[in-house]
């Protein structure tokens, strides 16, 4: 009994995983949110993949998903899960996520600013 409630979840985010996936390639931002998270921590039936991983974040941020700019942002930012670090890509995210409302995006560049010496400010660089 114990090895079906094993392959149970497996099976289950399997299934999820190619639902995710198609959905993602219909231009789906949360799909693609939600599989980007996938092949960046790995899941059954996907292996991580750092760059897939953020190219799905970047497209699903650059559809207006504020979980998706601000997930792409940390990890740009602290260059984590494979993902190489660009401190100036990662601001430009973490802020779009916050303008569009995402509370820890507001959170994360509110304690930002707090920390920065009296008169200084905390802004996205121009882009490249």
């Amino acid at each position: 009994m114990a090895e079906v409630e094993e392959q149970v979840p497996h099976a289950v985010q399997q299934v999820v995983a190619e639902r995710q996936q198609c959905a993602a390639e219909r231009g789906l931002a949360d799909a693609q949110w939600m599989l980007g998270t996938m092949y960046l921590r790995g899941a059954p039936g996907l292996s991580k993949d750092p760059s897939l991983a953020e190219a799905l974040l970047r497209r699903a941020a650059e559809r207006g998903n504020p979980g998706a700019a601000f997930q792409l942002g940390v990890a740009l930012l602290s260059g984590i899960d494979g993902i190489t670090r660009d401190e100036r890509d990662g601001l430009v995210w973490v802020t779009r996520a916050a303008a569009r409302g995402q509370k820890e995006a507001q959170e994360l560049l509110k304690s930002a600013r707090d920390s920065l010496p009296a008169g200084s400010d905390l802004k996205p660089p121009p882009p490249r």
